[in-house]
């Protein structure tokens, strides 16, 4: 989707998943998204990252995985401070509606302003909104039949949704790179890191498990 300029990397232990846990969880294993697959050290030219769907716990089984907004805000505003101390292009992405609970839609809602207000702060993050692109399709919550969304209840999508929300995501990358110069393009390979990017499927459809390489 992205062409053959970019090589698309995964956190080291990601197969089917993304990895996706909540925003703790991230900046504790930061320094280990930051590797390859196979854990070795490299550098990013993008890195596009989302945390916040297991923080609102949306299934409700995992009460470990619970963080309060202003916990939420505290580690996106750490995570954020390290991915751009890196000096990759930075971007965020919001996360997508509850589909089928409009509670649990209300806290994706209140955790996207807190995420929303951290990239603001300087320096600014460039920020996909993924949640408005979703309800352009399906509607505001609650929904139990949308054609990208996946069968209800469930947070997660069709592989046409997936699809759908990628896009988004690549625009992000390629808006983030609009700036470089042209003999970027000829110096060197483009990295991009897609961090824990919504909950667990876009991983699937935005690349396979190892390296996709465009140049």
């Amino acid at each position: 989707m992205l062409g053959d300029d970019y090589q698309v990397q995964h956190a080291p232990w990601d197969r089917t998943d993304g990895g996706a846990k909540d925003s703790n969880y991230g900046l504790q294993c930061l320094h280990l998204f930051l590797h390859t697959a196979m854990l070795e050290p490299t550098r990013y030219d993008v890195i596009i990252f989302n945390f916040g769907m297991h923080d609102i716990d949306y299934s409700g089984n995992h009460s470990e995985e619970y963080v309060t907004t202003a916990e939420y805000a505290k580690n996106l505003r750490a995570i954020k401070s390290i991915l751009l101390s890196t000096g990759a292009k930075v971007g965020y992405v919001l996360t997508t509606p509850v589909p089928y609970n409009t509670s649990l839609n209300d806290r994706v809602i209140r955790y996207n302003n807190k995420a929303r207000d951290v990239m603001e702060e300087y320096p600014t993050v460039a920020t996909a909104d993924l949640y408005t692109w979703v309800i352009e399709v399906c509607g505001v919550p609650p929904y139990f039949n949308c054609n990208i969304a996946d069968k209800q209840p469930s947070p997660h999508y069709k592989p046409a949704g997936y699809e759908y929300l990628s896009e988004r995501v690549k625009d992000l990358i390629i808006d983030l790179k609009r700036d470089e110069s042209p003999q970027f393009w000829k110096r060197q390979e483009l990295f991009v890191s897609i961090l824990q990017v919504l909950q667990f499927g876009l991983y699937r459809s935005t690349h396979s498990s190892h390296k996709v390489k465009l140049t």
